[in-house]
């Protein structure tokens, strides 16, 4: 999904629309807790690498993880 993301936000670039961040809404804190901290934990050691990628996208403000509970 990320990635379809970037690339929405590449093309609208080309356009000159500029997006400064992607929102995902999402209901679980736990997801939301494994991509915004950087700490290493024992049961997400099977993630691939797109959690880095996340990750990496979080911390330059490109992502922003919404979590939906608090919108009802």
């Amino acid at each position: 999904m990320l990635s379809e993301l970037t690339w929405l936000r590449n093309l609208l670039n080309d356009f000159n629309i500029k997006i400064s961040f992607a929102a995902v809404y999402c209901d679980s804190k736990a997801a939301i807790h494994i991509a915004t901290k950087s700490t290493y934990h024992e049961r997400t050691k099977h993630l691939e690498i797109d959690l880095y990628y996340v990750r990496e996208q979080v911390d330059k403000g490109a992502l922003k993880l919404i979590d939906v509970r608090k919108h009802h």
